[in-house]
């Protein structure tokens, strides 16, 4: 049989564990960077000059203690020590803020060639609080508008924020790919193999080959990677109705050994002459000349990031970036003659 007394003690005890929860009322900042959040502590039987508010943090913020509201909170971790009934408690909470994301387009337009600097670009926000904030990151950076203009081929971004602070994700236009007014001129160079399992394509500016002129091109070099990452190096002869001689060496990726079309696309924007490109092909069976497997030491490359973070193929002419199965980064720039 239990002794009463132990029992009634026991309940005692007990309820006065529970009674040491107060409760917390708190409030978040009204956007990201802001800090307006607040909280309060129930003070009923608290000591208040013993309240002491603290950020859990390395480097905790100072919050005027004694007192049973702590005001001007930015998101984060928090604690408040207190004596209740003459008894030291610690609680913990939390200050988020809501997500908020607004949504945006961007459009624009190329520029009439590659040397002369009259394109555009344009976003509009689709949803948020007017009046918007409009901040052009790269080569536009200081632009506050929503449409710049006078721009040059190249790659644009910007950043809106609404009357909240709710910003937009950076949005980004690529004005390098217009499609050059003009006629086409189509070499093939010949096949070496039937049928390709694919077409490996490289598209290079030239504005100092006279299309026009253009009589043969074929593959004059090739250079076979050692392992399934490494790209095939190839050069193309391009010779032109006077003798001249113009060679192109660029990069090919491929995955597997096979016969495949190799393709390469000269063009110029601001030819004047009827022929504006020139689309070189040859069938070619790419092989790897190393072993099967690479040795357990050595790093493999996982993925290529150009200079907006983007997966890419390996370009030439292009600042890349190659990641590896280990964790590295090597910039890498590939010139072509």
């Amino acid at each position: 049989m239990k002794h009463p007394r132990l029992f009634y003690s026991f309940i005692f005890c007990l309820f006065s564990f529970l009674g040491f929860s107060q409760n917390l009322v708190s409030t978040t900042p009204t956007d990201w960077f802001s800090c307006t959040g607040t909280a309060t502590l129930d003070a009923t039987n608290v000591d208040t000059m013993s309240i002491i508010w603290q950020e859990i943090a390395t480097l905790p913020s100072v919050i005027p203690s004694g007192f049973a509201t702590a005001t001007d909170l930015c998101e984060g971790s928090y604690m408040v020590t207190f004596s209740l009934n003459g008894i030291t408690t610690t609680e913990n909470f939390n200050i988020t803020t809501p997500l908020c994301i607004i949504n945006a387009s961007i459009s624009g337009s190329y520029p009439s060639d590659s040397v002369t600097c009259d394109g555009s670009a344009q976003v509009i926000p689709l949803d948020g609080t007017a009046p918007f904030t409009y901040n052009w990151i790269g080569t536009t950076s200081g632009a506050t508008t929503p449409t710049v203009s006078n721009l040059c081929p190249g790659s644009y971004c910007c950043l809106i924020m609404d009357a909240n602070m709710c910003h937009s994700d950076i949005l980004c236009i690529d004005l390098l790919n217009q499609t050059p007014n003009g006629d086409t001129l189509f070499i093939n160079g010949g096949s070496s193999c039937l049928p390709a399992l694919s077409s490996l394509v490289v598209s290079l500016e030239d504005c100092s080959l006279d299309y026009n002129a253009v009589d043969t091109a074929y593959v004059t070099n090739i250079t076979l990677p050692s392992n399934p990452l490494d790209s095939t190096l190839c050069t193309w002869s391009v010779v032109d109705t006077l003798g001249y001689i113009y060679n192109y060496s660029v990069y090919y990726t491929y995955v597997n050994s096979a016969c495949y079309e190799l393709e390469l696309q000269l063009y110029c924007y601001q030819k004047s002459s009827n022929i504006k490109t020139l689309i070189l092909t040859q069938g070619m069976y790419l092989d790897y000349t190393g072993i099967d497997e690479l040795p357990e030491h050595q790093k493999q490359l996982s993925y290529v990031v150009d200079l907006m973070g983007r997966v890419t193929t390996i370009k030439p002419n292009e600042l890349m970036f190659f990641v590896y199965d280990d964790g590295s980064i090597e910039k890498v720039f590939i010139c072509h003659e």
